[in-house]
């Protein structure tokens, strides 16, 4: 996505959708997109199941919001806040 920069990542669409919501209310435009079959770290690393060597890996569903490029640093300073 042109344009668009990553700032949240989560395994839990409530979590998400409670961010995308809070980013929307205070006038932030935003996507939040679902990765199904990813394997997800606490760095915010994600990447497809198949190509995962970790023998405990599992298909679930990744949550990542976005917001437009020059509003990442409001939108994530309002997220850490």
């Amino acid at each position: 996505m042109f344009g668009w920069v990553e700032i949240y990542t989560s395994l839990h669409y409530e979590k998400a959708e409670e961010r995308r919501r809070l980013l929307e209310e205070k006038g932030f435009r935003c996507k939040l997109k679902a990765k199904a079959g990813a394997r997800f770290s606490p760095g915010g690393e994600t990447r497809p199941v198949a190509l995962s060597r970790d023998r405990f890996a599992s298909s679930r569903t990744v949550y990542k919001l976005y917001v437009k490029k020059e509003s990442v640093e409001d939108a994530s300073a309002l997220l850490r806040g």
